[in-house]
Protein backbone atom coordinates (compact mmCIF):
# COMPACT_ATOMS: atom_id res chain seq x y z
CA UNK A 1 0.00 0.00 0.00
CA UNK A 2 1.65 3.20 -0.94
CA UNK A 3 1.97 6.10 1.14
CA UNK A 4 -1.38 8.23 -0.29
CA UNK A 5 -3.85 4.90 -0.11
CA UNK A 6 -2.54 4.72 3.63
CA UNK A 7 -4.02 7.81 4.17
CA UNK A 8 -6.78 7.34 2.62
CA UNK A 9 -7.57 4.65 4.45
CA UNK A 10 -6.77 6.28 8.24
CA UNK A 11 -9.01 8.69 7.27
CA UNK A 12 -11.91 7.14 6.49
CA UNK A 13 -10.97 5.12 9.34
CA UNK A 14 -10.87 7.88 11.67
CA UNK A 15 -14.04 9.58 10.54
CA UNK A 16 -15.79 6.08 10.73
CA UNK A 17 -14.67 6.11 14.81
CA UNK A 18 -15.66 9.42 14.90
CA UNK A 19 -19.33 8.72 13.78
CA UNK A 20 -19.64 5.58 15.61
CA UNK A 21 -18.67 7.59 18.74
CA UNK A 22 -21.20 10.57 17.80
CA UNK A 23 -24.16 7.80 17.97
CA UNK A 24 -23.24 6.76 21.19
CA UNK A 25 -22.92 10.10 23.11
CA UNK A 26 -25.76 11.66 25.42
CA UNK A 27 -26.86 14.77 26.40
CA UNK A 28 -25.85 15.72 29.94
CA UNK A 29 -29.28 16.49 31.51
CA UNK A 30 -27.91 19.00 33.98
CA UNK A 31 -25.77 21.44 31.67
CA UNK A 32 -26.26 20.06 28.02
CA UNK A 33 -22.83 19.11 27.38
CA UNK A 34 -22.72 15.46 25.46
CA UNK A 35 -20.67 12.97 26.65
CA UNK A 36 -20.24 8.96 25.83
CA UNK A 37 -23.53 6.88 26.52
CA UNK A 38 -21.16 4.38 28.77
CA UNK A 39 -20.03 6.99 30.81
CA UNK A 40 -21.81 6.96 34.56
CA UNK A 41 -21.45 10.47 35.03
CA UNK A 42 -20.73 13.80 32.81
CA UNK A 43 -17.25 15.11 32.64
CA UNK A 44 -18.10 18.47 32.64
CA UNK A 45 -20.23 18.86 35.57
CA UNK A 46 -20.49 15.41 37.13
CA UNK A 47 -24.37 14.87 36.80
CA UNK A 48 -26.02 11.60 36.49
CA UNK A 49 -26.21 9.92 32.83
CA UNK A 50 -28.69 7.43 33.35
CA UNK A 51 -32.48 7.66 31.19
CA UNK A 52 -34.42 10.66 33.03
CA UNK A 53 -36.94 9.47 35.06
CA UNK A 54 -40.67 9.53 33.20
CA UNK A 55 -42.23 12.45 35.05
CA UNK A 56 -45.03 11.63 37.77
CA UNK A 57 -48.62 12.82 36.19
CA UNK A 58 -50.21 15.46 37.64
CA UNK A 59 -52.14 15.68 40.32
CA UNK A 60 -55.99 15.92 39.92
CA UNK A 61 -57.02 19.68 40.21
CA UNK A 62 -59.57 20.94 41.92
CA UNK A 63 -62.06 20.96 39.27
CA UNK A 64 -61.34 17.57 38.70
CA UNK A 65 -61.98 16.06 41.98
CA UNK A 66 -64.94 17.97 42.89
CA UNK A 67 -65.89 16.71 39.27
CA UNK A 68 -65.50 13.19 40.35
CA UNK A 69 -66.85 13.43 43.82
CA UNK A 70 -70.13 14.90 42.24
CA UNK A 71 -70.66 11.96 39.83
CA UNK A 72 -70.31 9.84 42.83
CA UNK A 73 -73.32 11.85 44.38
CA UNK A 74 -70.82 13.67 46.63
CA UNK A 75 -72.24 16.86 45.88
CA UNK A 76 -71.67 18.22 49.76
CA UNK A 77 -67.80 17.31 49.09
CA UNK A 78 -67.82 18.76 45.77
CA UNK A 79 -68.77 22.11 46.81
CA UNK A 80 -66.35 21.85 49.31
CA UNK A 81 -63.78 21.11 47.19
CA UNK A 82 -64.44 23.92 44.88
CA UNK A 83 -64.42 26.14 47.44
CA UNK A 84 -60.53 24.75 48.69
CA UNK A 85 -59.77 25.24 44.88
CA UNK A 86 -61.13 29.13 45.10
CA UNK A 87 -58.99 29.61 47.84
CA UNK A 88 -56.10 27.86 46.74
CA UNK A 89 -55.62 28.76 42.91
CA UNK A 90 -53.94 31.99 41.66
CA UNK A 91 -56.49 34.24 40.45
CA UNK A 92 -56.63 33.61 36.93
CA UNK A 93 -59.05 32.01 33.89
CA UNK A 94 -58.92 28.36 36.11
CA UNK A 95 -60.77 30.58 38.81
CA UNK A 96 -63.91 30.97 36.22
CA UNK A 97 -64.09 27.12 36.16
CA UNK A 98 -64.29 26.68 39.62
CA UNK A 99 -66.98 29.12 39.57
CA UNK A 100 -68.75 27.39 36.74
CA UNK A 101 -67.91 23.70 38.03
CA UNK A 102 -69.86 24.92 41.31
CA UNK A 103 -72.45 26.27 39.87
CA UNK A 104 -73.33 23.08 37.87
CA UNK A 105 -73.53 21.48 41.09
CA UNK A 106 -75.39 24.04 42.76
CA UNK A 107 -77.80 23.72 39.83
CA UNK A 108 -78.23 20.05 40.02
CA UNK A 109 -79.31 19.95 43.70
CA UNK A 110 -81.83 22.82 43.19
CA UNK A 111 -80.51 25.68 44.30
CA UNK A 112 -80.62 28.14 41.74
CA UNK A 113 -80.64 31.49 42.90
CA UNK A 114 -77.15 30.54 44.29
CA UNK A 115 -76.05 28.84 40.96
CA UNK A 116 -77.27 31.43 39.02
CA UNK A 117 -74.76 34.15 41.49
CA UNK A 118 -71.65 30.98 40.38
CA UNK A 119 -72.44 32.01 36.95
CA UNK A 120 -72.34 35.11 36.93
CA UNK A 121 -68.49 34.92 38.98
CA UNK A 122 -67.52 33.03 35.99
CA UNK A 123 -68.61 35.26 33.80
CA UNK A 124 -67.38 38.34 35.24
CA UNK A 125 -63.91 36.65 35.45
CA UNK A 126 -63.89 35.44 31.44
CA UNK A 127 -66.90 36.97 29.36
CA UNK A 128 -65.62 34.52 26.65
CA UNK A 129 -67.13 31.53 28.96
CA UNK A 130 -69.70 30.54 26.51
CA UNK A 131 -70.83 27.93 28.72
CA UNK A 132 -70.85 29.67 31.71
CA UNK A 133 -73.34 31.81 29.27
CA UNK A 134 -75.39 29.16 28.13
CA UNK A 135 -75.96 27.72 31.41
CA UNK A 136 -77.00 31.17 32.79
CA UNK A 137 -79.24 30.88 29.88
CA UNK A 138 -81.24 27.80 31.34
CA UNK A 139 -81.73 28.62 34.79
CA UNK A 140 -83.60 32.02 33.92
CA UNK A 141 -85.48 30.37 31.04
CA UNK A 142 -86.22 28.43 34.48
CA UNK A 143 -86.97 31.04 36.26
CA UNK A 144 -89.38 32.81 33.58
CA UNK A 145 -86.61 35.93 32.46
CA UNK A 146 -87.26 35.52 29.03
CA UNK A 147 -85.71 38.39 28.09
CA UNK A 148 -82.32 38.00 30.03
CA UNK A 149 -82.11 34.29 29.14
CA UNK A 150 -81.95 35.91 25.50
CA UNK A 151 -79.10 37.87 25.93
CA UNK A 152 -77.24 35.21 27.73
CA UNK A 153 -77.88 33.05 24.64
CA UNK A 154 -76.59 35.58 22.01
CA UNK A 155 -73.95 36.05 24.17
CA UNK A 156 -72.57 32.63 24.19
CA UNK A 157 -73.60 32.03 20.59
CA UNK A 158 -71.31 35.58 19.88
CA UNK A 159 -67.93 32.83 21.15
CA UNK A 160 -69.97 29.65 19.19
CA UNK A 161 -72.19 30.90 16.59
CA UNK A 162 -72.85 26.99 15.66
CA UNK A 163 -73.05 26.07 19.25
CA UNK A 164 -76.27 23.67 18.70
CA UNK A 165 -77.99 23.58 22.14
CA UNK A 166 -77.72 27.46 22.11
CA UNK A 167 -79.38 28.08 18.87
CA UNK A 168 -81.77 25.16 20.16
CA UNK A 169 -82.27 27.36 23.27
CA UNK A 170 -82.74 30.71 21.58
CA UNK A 171 -85.29 29.10 19.30
CA UNK A 172 -87.18 27.70 22.37
CA UNK A 173 -87.41 31.35 23.72
CA UNK A 174 -88.30 33.09 20.39
CA UNK A 175 -91.15 30.89 20.30
CA UNK A 176 -92.26 31.05 23.40
CA UNK A 177 -92.37 34.85 23.32
CA UNK A 178 -94.46 34.32 20.20
CA UNK A 179 -96.68 32.19 22.14
CA UNK A 180 -97.03 34.75 24.62
CA UNK A 181 -97.74 37.74 22.44
CA UNK A 182 -100.35 35.55 20.41
CA UNK A 183 -102.09 34.59 24.16
CA UNK A 184 -102.23 37.97 25.04
CA UNK A 185 -103.37 39.24 22.13
CA UNK A 186 -106.31 36.96 22.52
CA UNK A 187 -107.21 37.64 26.35
CA UNK A 188 -109.44 40.36 27.55
CA UNK A 189 -108.46 43.93 27.80
CA UNK A 190 -106.63 44.55 31.10
CA UNK A 191 -108.95 47.02 33.36
CA UNK A 192 -108.11 50.58 33.25
CA UNK A 193 -107.15 50.63 36.81
CA UNK A 194 -106.18 47.98 39.56
CA UNK A 195 -109.05 48.93 41.60
CA UNK A 196 -111.30 47.16 39.52
CA UNK A 197 -109.99 43.87 40.24
CA UNK A 198 -109.94 42.76 43.86
CA UNK A 199 -105.49 41.81 44.84
CA UNK A 200 -105.52 38.26 44.68
CA UNK A 201 -108.61 37.75 42.83
CA UNK A 202 -109.41 34.79 40.34
CA UNK A 203 -109.20 36.97 37.31
CA UNK A 204 -105.65 38.77 38.27
CA UNK A 205 -104.22 35.52 39.45
CA UNK A 206 -105.53 33.94 35.68
CA UNK A 207 -103.04 36.15 34.35
CA UNK A 208 -100.34 34.68 36.05
CA UNK A 209 -100.18 31.29 34.58
CA UNK A 210 -98.07 31.88 31.82
CA UNK A 211 -96.04 28.47 30.58
CA UNK A 212 -92.83 28.12 28.65
CA UNK A 213 -92.04 25.49 25.86
CA UNK A 214 -93.43 22.39 26.73
CA UNK A 215 -96.65 23.45 28.85
CA UNK A 216 -95.14 23.47 32.06
CA UNK A 217 -96.15 26.49 34.63
CA UNK A 218 -93.64 28.89 34.74
CA UNK A 219 -93.40 29.27 38.31
CA UNK A 220 -89.64 30.53 38.64
CA UNK A 221 -89.03 34.13 39.33
CA UNK A 222 -90.72 35.51 36.33
CA UNK A 223 -92.13 38.78 34.67
CA UNK A 224 -96.01 39.02 36.13
CA UNK A 225 -98.79 40.01 34.03
CA UNK A 226 -99.93 43.35 33.08
CA UNK A 227 -102.34 44.66 35.36
CA UNK A 228 -103.58 48.39 34.61
CA UNK A 229 -101.32 50.21 36.91
CA UNK A 230 -98.49 52.24 35.15
CA UNK A 231 -96.51 52.57 38.58
CA UNK A 232 -96.37 48.33 38.67
CA UNK A 233 -95.65 48.18 34.78
CA UNK A 234 -92.99 50.50 34.93
CA UNK A 235 -91.86 48.66 37.93
CA UNK A 236 -92.10 45.34 35.74
CA UNK A 237 -90.22 46.77 32.51
CA UNK A 238 -87.36 48.23 34.82
CA UNK A 239 -87.21 44.16 36.84
CA UNK A 240 -87.19 42.82 33.39
CA UNK A 241 -84.14 45.13 32.17
CA UNK A 242 -81.85 43.91 35.68
CA UNK A 243 -82.71 47.09 37.71
CA UNK A 244 -84.86 46.06 40.50
CA UNK A 245 -82.78 48.48 42.86
CA UNK A 246 -85.14 51.07 40.58
CA UNK A 247 -88.29 48.96 40.57
CA UNK A 248 -88.36 49.07 44.26
CA UNK A 249 -89.03 52.53 45.06
CA UNK A 250 -92.51 52.35 42.31
CA UNK A 251 -93.67 49.05 43.82
CA UNK A 252 -93.74 50.73 47.42
CA UNK A 253 -95.38 54.03 46.08
CA UNK A 254 -98.21 51.48 44.76
CA UNK A 255 -98.11 49.72 48.43
CA UNK A 256 -98.35 53.12 50.04
CA UNK A 257 -101.28 53.54 47.71
CA UNK A 258 -103.20 49.95 48.35
CA UNK A 259 -100.95 48.27 51.22
CA UNK A 260 -103.39 44.74 50.05
CA UNK A 261 -102.59 44.93 46.38
CA UNK A 262 -101.47 41.56 45.76
CA UNK A 263 -99.53 41.82 42.54
CA UNK A 264 -97.70 44.45 43.90
CA UNK A 265 -96.52 42.55 47.27
CA UNK A 266 -95.54 39.65 44.76
CA UNK A 267 -93.48 42.05 42.54
CA UNK A 268 -92.22 43.52 45.76
CA UNK A 269 -90.80 39.88 47.18
CA UNK A 270 -89.39 39.42 43.11
CA UNK A 271 -87.60 42.23 43.24
CA UNK A 272 -85.95 41.69 46.24
CA UNK A 273 -84.54 38.29 45.11
CA UNK A 274 -82.92 39.76 42.13
CA UNK A 275 -81.47 42.65 44.85
CA UNK A 276 -80.13 39.76 46.73
CA UNK A 277 -82.18 40.87 49.79
CA UNK A 278 -81.84 37.16 50.51
CA UNK A 279 -82.60 37.30 53.79
CA UNK A 280 -85.78 39.74 53.51
CA UNK A 281 -87.62 37.57 50.57
CA UNK A 282 -89.35 34.52 52.39
CA UNK A 283 -90.99 37.34 54.56
CA UNK A 284 -92.31 39.24 51.02
CA UNK A 285 -93.22 36.64 50.08
CA UNK A 286 -95.05 35.37 52.86
CA UNK A 287 -97.03 39.08 53.18
CA UNK A 288 -97.72 38.89 49.56
CA UNK A 289 -99.38 34.82 50.40
CA UNK A 290 -101.45 36.69 52.86
CA UNK A 291 -103.35 38.71 50.68
CA UNK A 292 -103.73 36.24 47.25
CA UNK A 293 -106.21 33.64 47.48
CA UNK A 294 -104.94 30.41 48.64
CA UNK A 295 -105.25 27.87 45.46
CA UNK A 296 -104.90 30.24 42.84
CA UNK A 297 -102.33 30.17 40.51
CA UNK A 298 -100.29 33.34 41.66
CA UNK A 299 -100.49 32.25 45.24
CA UNK A 300 -98.88 28.66 44.20
CA UNK A 301 -96.19 30.79 42.35
CA UNK A 302 -95.57 32.33 45.35
CA UNK A 303 -95.63 29.62 47.64
CA UNK A 304 -93.23 28.12 45.05
CA UNK A 305 -90.42 30.74 44.35
CA UNK A 306 -91.24 31.35 48.34
CA UNK A 307 -89.82 27.76 48.83
CA UNK A 308 -86.61 28.05 46.11
CA UNK A 309 -85.34 30.63 48.34
CA UNK A 310 -85.51 28.95 51.63
CA UNK A 311 -83.96 26.15 50.10
CA UNK A 312 -80.89 28.61 48.85
CA UNK A 313 -81.04 29.57 52.18
CA UNK A 314 -80.32 26.14 53.51
CA UNK A 315 -84.10 26.11 55.69
CA UNK A 316 -84.72 22.86 53.34
CA UNK A 317 -87.30 22.18 56.00
CA UNK A 318 -89.47 25.19 55.70
CA UNK A 319 -89.25 25.31 51.94
CA UNK A 320 -90.66 21.29 51.87
CA UNK A 321 -93.72 22.74 53.82
CA UNK A 322 -93.38 25.50 50.94
CA UNK A 323 -93.38 22.78 47.94
CA UNK A 324 -96.27 20.45 49.54
CA UNK A 325 -98.26 23.50 49.54
CA UNK A 326 -97.29 24.06 45.82
CA UNK A 327 -98.14 20.75 44.79
CA UNK A 328 -101.43 20.31 46.34
CA UNK A 329 -102.70 23.18 44.20
CA UNK A 330 -100.46 22.37 40.90
CA UNK A 331 -100.56 18.62 40.99
CA UNK A 332 -99.20 18.70 37.37
CA UNK A 333 -96.48 21.16 37.60
CA UNK A 334 -93.04 19.26 37.11
CA UNK A 335 -91.09 21.90 38.51
CA UNK A 336 -92.51 21.85 41.97
CA UNK A 337 -91.86 17.86 42.38
CA UNK A 338 -88.34 18.18 41.26
CA UNK A 339 -87.99 20.77 43.75
CA UNK A 340 -89.61 19.36 46.35
CA UNK A 341 -87.82 15.66 45.67
CA UNK A 342 -84.07 17.75 46.26
CA UNK A 343 -85.40 19.60 49.60
CA UNK A 344 -86.23 16.41 50.29
CA UNK A 345 -83.25 15.11 49.49
CA UNK A 346 -81.14 17.35 51.17
CA UNK A 347 -83.65 17.08 54.56
CA UNK A 348 -82.73 13.18 54.59
CA UNK A 349 -86.61 12.12 54.05
CA UNK A 350 -85.38 10.14 51.22
CA UNK A 351 -89.04 8.13 50.70
CA UNK A 352 -90.57 11.45 50.25
CA UNK A 353 -87.60 12.69 47.82
CA UNK A 354 -88.04 9.09 45.73
CA UNK A 355 -92.09 9.41 45.58
CA UNK A 356 -91.25 13.30 44.94
CA UNK A 357 -88.52 12.89 41.85
CA UNK A 358 -90.58 9.84 40.77
CA UNK A 359 -93.35 12.23 39.91
CA UNK A 360 -91.40 14.85 38.48
CA UNK A 361 -89.84 11.72 35.99
CA UNK A 362 -93.77 11.39 35.31
CA UNK A 363 -94.44 14.95 34.11
CA UNK A 364 -91.53 16.52 33.05
CA UNK A 365 -91.16 17.56 29.71
CA UNK A 366 -87.92 17.27 27.51
CA UNK A 367 -86.84 20.59 27.85
CA UNK A 368 -86.05 20.24 31.57
CA UNK A 369 -83.14 17.32 30.40
CA UNK A 370 -81.08 18.15 33.02
CA UNK A 371 -83.03 17.58 35.83
CA UNK A 372 -84.37 14.77 34.53
CA UNK A 373 -80.60 12.99 34.17
CA UNK A 374 -80.55 14.17 37.45
CA UNK A 375 -83.52 12.97 39.21
CA UNK A 376 -82.27 9.53 37.29
CA UNK A 377 -79.17 9.40 39.41
CA UNK A 378 -80.70 10.12 42.50
CA UNK A 379 -83.22 7.48 42.16
CA UNK A 380 -80.57 5.01 41.40
CA UNK A 381 -78.53 6.09 43.87
CA UNK A 382 -81.02 5.77 46.29
CA UNK A 383 -82.27 2.28 45.47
Amino acid sequence: MCGSDALRFATKGGLCHLLQVAVQLVVCPRCGRRSPARAAACAFCGAALGRPATPAAPAPSFYERALEAHGRGKSREALELFEQGLGATPPGPAHAQLWRGKAEVLLATGRRVEALRCFDKAIEIDATDREAWLSRAHVLAQQGKREEALKSVDRALQFAPKHEAARKLRAELISAGQAAAQAAAAAPAAPTASSTAAPGSASEAARAHVSLPGGTPALGMRALPATGDPLLEQAQALLDKGRPADALPLVDQVLAQAPRAGHGLLLRAQCLVACKKWEDAPAAFERALQVLTPGEPMATTARFQQGQVLADLGRTAEAVRCFEEAAIAAPNAAEIWFAKGAAELRSGFREDAQRSLSRFLSLAPPRLATQIAQAQEWLQRMQ
